[in-house]
């Protein structure tokens, strides 16, 4: 018997063994469950957070196939038999399925497992960044993969080409995620600088604008803001030099990030790269990164005591450990102005001082402990902001980022300061309030 037979055994077994009950079919949530297990740093550990996952009760595993599987895990092909597992996990759920032992015996011989006793490899060095990140997970970091395992989520991994040709996949965090934080952190600030309310559901700017804003803006034939910004971009979609440079030299931080508006892309003065744990892998720690994953186990209550049934759910997600420590950097362009270089330093200071990314941070996850090195003067860009807030407030009402026309914004002004006239010269209208 191969080693491969026997792992597809001992598998089937426990699928059999399993007491757990599921309300959606079971094939689907055991195949779900051979993914979220391979993830795990070796054969054994794999099959014993199987038999976890899906209550398998242990005295009903025949104990011949027990024992053939733990010489599968002793053998050389054992970690090229969990890669194979992890990849072809769908695969290896139809084989578990084949009782016949003969059938899966030819089956199996189409698959080749080659020994694992070869050097995975390191990933190669991305070289120094103009700005150094750190960032030490001072909870569980959450970052989620496009690949779901039912009601589990998995960390988000990418594949490398390691210096010894081995393709191995090693977490990291995306430095897109990364960027679109920064991205958020800039617009509050900068939304409060000019004195604009800050709301996710009832903003006092122009949707096209809270959008450009806090994702960078959307491409469209017919979107509203072609029409209000026409005045950068023509009706041929010919750029007019003077007005995009107005543009970005009012928005620093924007022309420094990268928009779009109307059929046109405003590209960023930045690149904002990845972060990767330190671990063997990414070679700069003897600290394998299948040590810096761990599960999180969350419960969704049921609040409702009147409720015949339990309503609860359970769900589980898959992160970085506390106490790691991730590395990437960011990159300026050679066309950034040091008024944008200033503006993002001040937006990484502000992720600095909120202390959080990725998701589930509502539930603790995701605090994070930033150093940055070769920062830029901030306070340009925060003095830029002070001496042109009329400014930028009177370009941005007059390009429709506003509700509000700029004949409004300035009565609404003039009224206000008649009403703080009054009341300065007159305390007692105040009192009774």
């Amino acid at each position: 018997m191969t080693e491969l037979q026997a792992t597809i055994n001992m598998i089937r077994n426990i699928r059999i063994a399993s007491d757990i009950k599921v309300g959606r079919n079971f094939i689907d949530f055991f195949s779900d469950r051979i993914l979220q297990a391979s993830h795990k740093t070796s054969l054994l550990c794999f099959a014993e957070c199987l038999m976890k996952l899906v209550a398998a009760d242990p005295s009903k595993i025949q104990s011949e196939n027990f024992q053939n599987f733990l010489k599968a895990c002793q053998s050389d092909k054992a970690y090229a038999i969990l890669l194979f597992i992890r990849e072809y996990y769908k695969t290896v759920l139809m084989l578990t399925q084949i009782k016949e032992q003969d059938i899966l015996e030819q089956a199996l011989s189409a698959i080749e497992i080659k020994p694992s006793d070869f050097e995975v490899g390191k990933a190669k060095q991305r070289g120094q960044f103009q700005i150094p990140i750190k960032a030490v997970c001072l909870s569980p970091l959450s970052h989620g993969s496009d690949l779901k395992a039912g009601n589990a989520m998995l960390y988000r991994r990418h594949d490398i080409l390691s210096d010894t040709g081995h393709k191995i996949s090693l977490p990291y965090y995306a430095g897109n995620a990364l960027r679109g934080q920064i991205r958020d952190c800039l617009a509050d600030y900068f939304l409060t600088s000019l004195d604009v309310k800050i709301s996710r559901n009832n903003p006092d700017i122009a949707f096209w604008f809270f959008y450009m804003l806090y994702s960078g803006g959307a491409l469209g034939e017919d979107n509203k803001a072609k029409e209000l910004m026409s005045f950068v971009s023509g009706s041929a979609g010919q750029v007019k030099i003077q007005k995009s440079n107005e543009l970005r030299e009012l928005l620093p931080h924007l022309s420094a990030l990268g928009f779009a508006i109307g059929n046109r892309i405003f590209s960023g003065r930045f690149d904002c790269h990845d972060l990767e744990p330190q671990c063997k892998e990414y070679g700069n720690s003897e600290v394998e990164s299948a040590d810096l994953i761990s599960w999180e186990y969350l419960t969704r209550r049921e609040d409702l005591e009147s409720h015949e049934e339990n309503h609860s759910m359970i769900a589980v997600t898959e992160v970085l450990i506390s106490g790691t420590v991730l590395t990437g950097g960011i990159d300026f362009h050679y066309s950034a102005s040091e008024l944008e270089k200033s503006a993002i330093a001040k937006g990484l200071s502000l992720l600095q001082e909120s202390k959080s990314i990725g998701g589930s941070r509502r539930r603790g996850f995701g605090r994070i402990d930033f150093e940055f090195q070769n920062l830029h003067d901030k306070t340009l860009y925060e003095n830029f902001l002070a001496d042109n807030k009329e400014k930028i407030k009177e370009f941005l009402v007059s390009v429709g980022a506003f509700d509000k026309t700029l004949n409004e914004v300035k009565e609404e002004k003039k009224e206000n300061a008649k009403k703080k006239a009054i009341i300065v010269s007159n305390p007692e209208v105040l009192e009774g309030f």
